[in-house]
């Protein structure tokens, strides 16, 4: 399949409030409609993605089959698919719901713009006159200037206690409810129909869309709890669901949390598919090592949550989520140079290692299949056939094996179904490792959980920022710093930060060019804004705790030795480890003998710290392939109590952060041992016999969207705040073990919420949160009900807590947001340089018609327009899901491409000269932020680039920062060297 069919199909998005008010209506026929008034396809409703994934393969397959049913084909307009619909459940449904920001419309009904009267619509039934539709005003003191004033206002009764009338604006508005803060957002109109019920009601009945009926049909992990739900057209759910039931009796099933989670594991999204024929599978079963240790141990208490210290039995199971794939398929599916692949299949999700497997037999004397430990095919005749070997914790479909029937019984059923034709044998790539990390993969970011649970002071703090200080400044003063930044920085965006280049990176593009042409470009305003803008959002990450260190993230690879020793080795039962012992990993990315300090998400406390030892194997290296990006770890989970110390870590593709970084590294081991690891001794309980009936599963649905990670995670590092700060100011470990007690009962807590897709708890998240809040709510009594200002930045919550830098606590990310506020590196401003000084053009032509003013002015209202939409898409683009990203980031690009085609069309060198004329004025000119850069981007790249090759011509050769081998140091003077974080680089001449 080529590399394009991968792209995410789009599909439609709708909130179950939209779809339930369509089903209910009384003005007309009740159903959705996505076709316009000429009956074509509305495009801007898909506003969903659907990613390429094996459910995707198969739904195309089944679409072919009932033509006469669904319209046209699975794919539309070749982006597009009306097979399924995302439908989210984020609104209620009320009395009169929004239709556009000002406009309110009577559930039941709908009403457009044009069907107002002097801002109202008013319908009369019996002699009965109801207020359908109204535009409101904009609240607020000042007048809203786009509203008429109100002619003949409406009779009170009419508005009801919904709306009011101003006589003194001569304007309607919505009411509001009020708070102890003063006046809310939400508005007094009320629910008809929780959210809950709306999700009920579609469970139950589906929904129309042009006349094709749709049924609930799976839903993500993710998804879940998001609280989303994607809905399947109906002629192919009996189908979709018999296929991926894998030959398996839904109904029969009790434990729906489970099956729910484990249907959809063919949702994920792939890069690839690869064919192991069944022959080439084997499994084995798991084994778990059994040990003691001295844990903060977390168990249930009425609905909440109790924590000892004591010593408890500790049971890893060492190669949970794992396999061995041969390293004959990487290699056959383009792989070589890959350690691992993520895969999926039916009721199938393992991480598979890249291992010389058939060398391992050979040189183990293994000549055929009868001598290996587990279970193969029947079908197997050769132990060359086989290629992958799982275990049971990677078959999810042993979940749902009869008592009476053995493990080689029910491996043998799956590999019967999903082998069932050639496109079912196939298995779905996830991902593979990869070299994601800044500066060639040497670097990774802290994040500031990981921080705020170091005792750092404020020196050492100060220390580890100080790389990324003369970095910053590097970039205020040399463009050679802040083009490097861009080119290997920039790049690597987190999912979870706002960046000024995230849908506007024609800018950085056109800087990187420009600037490999002429230096005098930084004198431009574009560039100092760039310049401006890029610097304070590196601040802003670093105050967020994003700080670049040494390092990496690495997938773990859990007990590989011991792994292959149990295929060949009947006999063998897991009790000492083989190769790794105790704290020692395996990354050669690292040297040999290395102390580092690891960390794996979510990381919520000090015992959740991870100090090891590399120790480099050779044996591991005959066996195993860890890939060219240097991004797998070896490790050992044989009484070793690694998994709870990564906070139930398993290796089906987890991953740790690993740095060697001095200050971070030392300030883990001062107390290495201190902080005994939170140990999760609660077992999945609850109401799990949910039924496959639809007000069961809306239920089960309801209970996993109500998810609090977050306000956990947030929770336990204001609590790691407090005990540094009161551990400061004199007080004893010994005093403060309640309060690390608490925090390791948030540490098992995150851990359940991230469950709760396919098992659920008895615990009350909720209660638990509500007592240890009150840690927060003593320290705010005691600060005048504020919280600490870096608190309120790092979590976002400054509209919910009051702030005040009077509020403080000695804790690592209150040093690092105070440090990054006292730097004073300022850029040197120089004079300004005009964008006319850079281009060969002749800026005297004269405009005897005003034809060129005319096309000028033309341009620029079509590049104002067209950021205004841009900016409004970097606004609702920062807290939506991926699928809103995505799409905001597809709009915006389509709009540069739109300006650039109104540039070549328009524009030549004598409009290009007024253009540029135009930039050169006062930059105070009324015009919306950012069109300036806009304009000037879609000038240098339009019509071939036929501008920007009328740049002046530098008058010094240009160079760029390259990095080097440390062992090339030498081949170089000390003066030619720069180090950047650590790392040699040398100016090169700049690429064309």
């Amino acid at each position: 399949m080529p590399k394009s069919s991968y792209k995410p199909i789009r599909i439609l998005s709708i909130d179950g409030s939209d779809i339930y008010r369509a089903m209910h209506r009384v003005d007309t026929e009740c159903g959705l409609t996505v076709k316009d008034e000429n009956g074509r396809l509305n495009t801007s409703r898909f506003k969903g993605f659907l990613d390429i994934s094996l459910d995707t393969d198969r739904i195309q397959k089944i679409y072919s089959k009932h033509k006469k049913e669904l319209p046209g084909s699975f794919r539309v307009c070749k982006e597009y698919t009306t097979s399924v619909v995302n439908v989210s459940f984020d609104y209620a449904v009320k009395e009169y719901y929004n239709r556009g920001k000002f406009l309110f419309v009577k559930d039941g009904y709908d009403v457009s713009w044009n069907m107002l009267t002097d801002h109202v619509y008013i319908s009369e039934e019996n002699g009965e006159k109801t207020l359908i539709a109204i535009e409101v005003a904009k609240d607020g003191e000042s007048a809203d200037k786009r509203y008429a004033p109100v002619e003949n206002p409406v009779a009170k009764k009419l508005l009801s206690d919904y709306f009011y009338y101003d006589s003194e604006r001569r304007a309607y508005f919505v009411k509001r409810k009020s708070t102890r803060r003063g006046s809310s957002k939400e508005t007094c109109i009320p629910t008809r129909v929780a959210k809950k019920d709306v999700r009920a009601w579609l469970y139950e009945n589906g929904f129309d869309v042009d006349g094709v009926h749709y049924v609930r049909y799976k839903r993500s992990a993710g998804s879940s709890r998001e609280g989303h739900c994607l809905f399947i057209a109906e002629p192919l759910y009996a189908e979709m669901m018999e296929w991926s039931s894998c030959g398996l009796d839904s109904s029969a099933v009790v434990d729906q949390a489970s099956w729910q989670a484990y249907i959809s594991l063919t949702l994920s999204s792939i890069e690839k598919k690869i064919h192991i024929p069944r022959q080439s599978i084997m499994i084995i079963k798991d084994q778990v090592s059994k040990f003691s240790d001295r844990v903060i141990r977390i168990s249930e208490e009425r609905g909440g949550l109790s924590a000892t210290n004591e010593e408890v039995e500790i049971e890893n199971t060492i190669w949970d989520g794992e396999a061995l794939l041969d390293s004959s398929v990487f290699a056959e599916n383009g792989y070589s140079d890959k350690g691992m692949m993520l895969l999926r299949n039916r009721f199938f999700k393992t991480c598979a290692f890249n291992t010389n497997l058939q060398k391992w037999f050979l040189d183990n004397g293994i000549t055929k299949p009868s001598q290996l430990s587990g279970y193969v095919s029947k079908k197997t005749r050769s132990i060359k056939d086989i290629k992958l070997v799982i275990t049971e914790s990677s078959l999810k479909y042993l979940k749902f094996k009869p008592e009476e029937t053995t493990l080689g019984e029910w491996f043998e059923k799956w590999l019967d179904n999903i082998h069932s034709d050639k496109e079912c044998s196939l298995f779905g790539v996830v991902k593979t490792d990869k070299a994601t990390g800044p500066m060639e993969n040497k670097m990774v970011k802290t994040n500031y959980q990981l921080l705020n649970t170091l005792e750092l002071s404020e020196k050492e703090t100060e220390a580890l920022l100080s790389e990324s200080f003369d970095f910053l400044h590097g970039m205020q003063l040399h463009p050679t710093y802040l083009r490097y930044y861009m080119n290997i920085f920039v790049t690597d965006i987190d999912d979870d930060e706002e960046d000024t280049t995230t849908l506007e990176n024609y800018r950085q593009r056109l800087i990187s060019d420009i600037m490999r042409r002429t230096d005098k470009f930084e004198g431009t305003l574009f560039y100092r804004d760039y310049r401006s803008e890029l610097c304070q959002s590196f601040k802003k990450r670093l105050r967020r705790g994003r700080v670049l260190i040494n390092g990496g993230y690495h997938t773990l690879l859990g007990n590989g030795m011991e792994f292959l020793r149990a295929v060949i080795d009947k006999s063998y039962v897991v009790d000492e480890p083989l190769e790794l012992f105790g704290s020692e990993i395996y990354t050669p990315k690292f040297a040999d003998g290395e102390t580092l300090l690891c960390e794996r998400s979510p990381h919520i406390t000090m015992g959740n710290l991870f100090v090891a030892k590399n120790k480099h194997v050779a044996k591991i290296n005959e066996y195993f392939n860890l890939g060219a990006s240097n991004s797998i770890v070896c490790v050992n989970a044989i009484k070793s109590n690694l998994q709870q110390r990564l906070n139930g870590c398993d290796y089906d593709s987890d991953s740790m952060l690993i740095t060697n970084n001095p200050i971070l590294r030392d300030a883990a081991a001062k107390n290495y041992g201190k902080f005994p690891v939170p140990f999760c001794d609660v077992k999945p309980g609850g109401k799990v016999s949910y039924s496959t009936s639809s007000s069961d599963l809306a239920k089960l649905d309801v209970k996993i969207s109500e998810n609090k990670i977050g306000e956990i995670v947030n929770l336990s590092q204001f609590l790691n705040s407090i005990y540094w700060d009161r551990l400061s100011r004199g007080e004893t470990m010994e005093a403060l073990e309640p309060l690390y007690a608490d925090i390791c009962k948030l540490a098992v807590l995150s851990g359940m919420e991230i469950d709760k897709a396919k098992r659920l708890f008895t615990v009350s998240a909720d209660s638990v949160l509500d007592r240890l809040r009150a840690h927060k709510d003593e320290y705010k009594a005691k600060n005048g009900g504020k919280v600490p200002t870096f608190f309120a930045f790092i979590t976002e919550s400054a509209s919910k807590d009051g702030v005040s830098d009077e509020a403080r606590l000695n804790t690592a990310m209150s040093f690092v947001y105070d440090a990054v506020g006292k730097d004073k590196g300022r850029a040197e401003r120089g004079r300004k340089l005009l964008y006319k000084e850079l281009f060969d053009l002749n800026f005297e032509t004269g405009d005897p018609t005003g034809a060129y003013t005319k096309r000028r002015a033309s341009i620029m209202k079509f590049v104002e327009d067209a950021q205004a939409q841009i900016r409004y898409l970097n606004f609702i683009g920062k807290k939506k899901n991926r699928s809103e990203k995505l799409l905001a980031i597809e709009k915006a690009e389509a709009l540069f491409e739109e300006c650039k085609e109104r540039v070549k069309k328009s524009a030549d060198d004598h409009v290009y000269a007024l253009l540029l004329g135009e930039l050169d004025k006062d930059e105070k000119i009324s015009r919306v932020k950012g069109f300036r850069s806009l304009l000037f981007a879609s000038l240098c790249y339009a019509n071939n680039c036929a501008l920007m090759k009328k740049l002046k011509k530098s008058d010094s050769e240009m160079h760029d920062i390259v990095p080097i081998p440390k062992e090339a140091i030498a081949d170089y003077s000390l003066e030619e060297i720069t180090f950047i974080y650590g790392h040699p680089h040398v100016l090169a001449k700049a690429k064309d």
